[in-house]
């Protein structure tokens, strides 16, 4: 399978994505999704969903109307993580994901994960915020 520039998907390319948590998380199944260029959207939704067309279509139109919104990178990242791994691991992915791009002040945004939610962080992160991982749990119990 080739995606619109003409890049292999798959491992012998380096962007494989696994079934098995261990082997890809969550956070980067829904990052490699969210990364989807626009070109390739439509045709993932019908790929790796199981969306009906009409459904499909709706996504395509709202996407196009303001792609830098990244709406259909976003229904297709939370359905394929979804599926995947369960709507827990989604809604994480979609937290952390949120925390890291979009949150103005990430502090407080913190303050308001759960311990899974932190220890998920954590492993998107690969260990980045480990050395503040006790700080940022010692903040979540004080709120």
């Amino acid at each position: 399978m080739l995606d619109s520039t003409g890049k292999k998907f798959g491992k012998s390319e380096g962007n494989a994505i696994w079934l098995d948590p261990n082997k890809s998380t969550p956070f980067s199944v829904y990052q490699y999704f969210m990364n989807t260029s626009d070109e390739d959207v439509e045709r993932y939704l019908k790929l790796f969903t199981l969306l009906d067309f009409d459904a499909i279509e709706g996504i395509v139109v709202k996407h196009s109307q303001d792609p830098a919104a990244r709406y259909g990178q976003q229904d297709l990242a939370k359905y394929v993580v979804t599926t995947i791994f369960g709507t827990q691991a989604a809604e994480q992915a979609v937290t952390i994901t949120q925390l890291l791009f979009d949150a103005d002040d990430k502090l407080v945004a913190i303050q308001h994960l759960d311990k899974a939610t932190i220890t998920a962080l954590v492993s998107a992160t690969e260990g980045v915020v480990v050395s503040g991982e006790q700080r940022i749990l010692d903040l979540c119990t004080q709120s």
